[in-house]
């Protein structure tokens, strides 16, 4: 009966490891699909450029990410080199990742301040009324084409 119970509890241990490991890689997924759909949405738009400016190749597309965007530039990056060989005129391209920091606005004080480092309180006079003013963007700031 004991050995029963010891290969329940490694059953249940091991079904817990399962699950929470099968969460993780769902969150992660999750998140390459968002990746991958800034990535198609980019690529779309610079094949569309390429064709109003008759460009036949783009060499190297400087994109700024903001800080607090949600964008994992590891991802992106890999979404990047993945959907870029499907794209003629992108498959030779270099993608360069800028970080716009975030800065958030006091509307108490009328300051601003680094939103990683603090969060929504103000620093310096604890006030929470405050908004995003920078770091949640995403632009395209440069095309080096042919």
């Amino acid at each position: 009966m004991e050995n029963q119970i010891t290969s329940a509890s490694l059953l249940l241990e091991t079904y817990g490891k399962k699950a929470q490991m099968t969460d993780q890689y769902s969150k992660r997924r999750k998140k390459q699909m968002h990746e991958m759909g800034i990535v198609i949405h980019l690529a779309k738009t610079l094949d569309q450029t390429a064709e109003e400016e008759n460009l036949k190749a783009i060499g190297k597309v400087v994109l700024q990410v903001g800080e607090v965007s949600g964008i994992m530039t590891d991802l992106f990056t890999d979404a990047w080199d993945y959907f870029k060989v499907r794209h003629p005129v992108l498959k030779d391209s270099e993608l360069v990742l800028e970080t716009i920091p975030a800065v958030t606005y006091c509307d108490s004080c009328k300051s601003t301040y680094e939103t990683v480092k603090y969060g929504k309180e103000c620093p310096h006079c604890h006030s929470v009324e405050t908004w995003l003013i920078q770091g949640n963007e995403c632009v395209i700031k440069e095309i080096e084409a042919e």
